[in-house]
């Protein structure tokens, strides 16, 4: 059994500028914690070439307060946004500030994370593959004031706050106990399932698909919330598939009780819409090892086989959050190798003896000879 709570680790914050180069324009500064490429969260204080975020933009007549109050939506926004290799940012075609309106400014990133907004709510959906997930965040919403050309002629630049609004699944694998017919073992993917609180568990969908709503955020300091969580598809599983099988044994050396990192792909992670389980949680690690001794029959040198792992309670993900489960494997139980076991029912113990062999003392302290023993 695994244990049911897993290291956890909050992710931090980190400062990069977003710049347009012309005046008159809506530029944007922007704050995050990770830049993300797909299916792979990217630690670091900087945006790489090819980062995009989606922007909207809407004006109205008064600077916009808790509620969505139905304001004209700017032109060219919504856009995404790229990032060039010399850290420029641009989008085409460019909007530009209204004289007179007060501004409001939403956006996610990245930019083609297929995220949708209504009236102040982001509407996202986890892809199912591991791969083709992103670090998707959510900015808080930048409410201005009426801006006025003739008294302010280089309208502020506008800074985004961005946070990260999943849960990020890491696993580590070990060996915990070796066995003298494998080696050469290797971790080939790791899976997660829901089950369900029936006698027998059963893989349950997970949450998929949630909304976050910005534009009644009042503590800037509290990480987003979900609402209205549903699931779209079958998403009853996720897969971690590493592109290189991860090797446990060093030159087909055990490394015992050394756990290793497994990533989807390259530097992959799981990415998990938020949420907690009715259930306990399963994971099935794959692995390939090789026959020992080796068959001289001509048949297969290698084998596959899996280790199963179960919480033993419910799991509960929040968002910017990073969960590390690491699952130690037992090399004889994978294999279905003969445990030696003990037999307490017809385990017994040859009573004492009961004879017993008396000394006594004479009155000057000598210790006789024992007298004959008395049953």
């Amino acid at each position: 059994m695994l244990q049911s709570q897993p290291q956890l680790y909050q992710a931090a914050q980190i400062v990069k500028s977003l710049r347009c180069q012309r005046t008159g324009l809506s530029d944007f500064e922007t704050y995050i914690g990770k830049a993300s490429t797909k299916g792979t969260p990217v630690s670091g204080n900087k945006f790489g070439e090819g980062a995009t975020i989606k922007a909207w933009g809407f004006a109205g007549n008064a600077q916009m307060g808790p509620t969505f109050e139905s304001p004209v939506a700017i032109p060219n926004l919504p856009s995404v946004v790229t990032r060039d290799n010399n850290g420029n940012w641009s989008n085409s075609p460019m909007a530009y500030w209204q004289d007179g309106k007060a501004h409001t400014f939403f956006a996610c990133t990245p930019g083609e994370s297929g995220a949708t907004f209504d009236a102040g709510v982001f509407l996202y959906t986890v892809k199912d593959a591991v791969a083709e997930q992103a670090d998707f965040m959510v900015a808080d919403a930048l409410k201005n004031p009426v801006w006025s050309e003739a008294t302010t002629a280089t309208p502020a630049k506008q800074s985004f706050a961005f946070r990260h609004a999943l849960s990020q699944i890491k696993y580590s694998v070990g060996i915990t106990a070796t066995s003298e017919k494998a080696t050469n073992v290797k971790i080939t993917s790791v899976q997660i399932e829901r089950l369900s609180t029936a006698a027998e568990p059963q893989p349950e969908n997970f949450k998929n698909k949630g909304e976050i709503s910005v534009i009644g955020r009042t503590d800037t300091n509290q990480d987003l919330s979900w609402t209205n969580l549903a699931t779209e598809g079958t998403p009853d599983k996720y897969t971690v598939t590493p592109t290189t099988a991860v090797d446990m044994t060093n030159d087909k050396v055990y490394q015992i009780n050394e756990y290793v990192v497994v990533n989807d792909g390259t530097d992959g992670a799981l990415m998990l819409l938020p949420q907690e389980t009715t259930g306990n949680v399963r994971f099935t690690v794959s692995l390939e090892y090789t026959i020992v001794p080796e068959p001289t029959d001509g048949s297969a040198t290698t084998a596959t086989a899996s280790a199963i792992f179960t919480t033993t309670t419910t799991q509960s993900w929040a968002a910017n959050k990073i969960y590390h489960y690491k699952l130690g494997i037992n090399m004889p139980q994978v294999l279905n190798q003969k445990p030696i076991m003990f037999d307490d029912e017809n385990m017994s113990i040859v009573p004492w003896d009961t004879t017993e062999t008396v000394f006594n003392n004479d009155d000057n302290g000598n210790v006789a000879a024992p007298e004959t023993p008395k049953v």
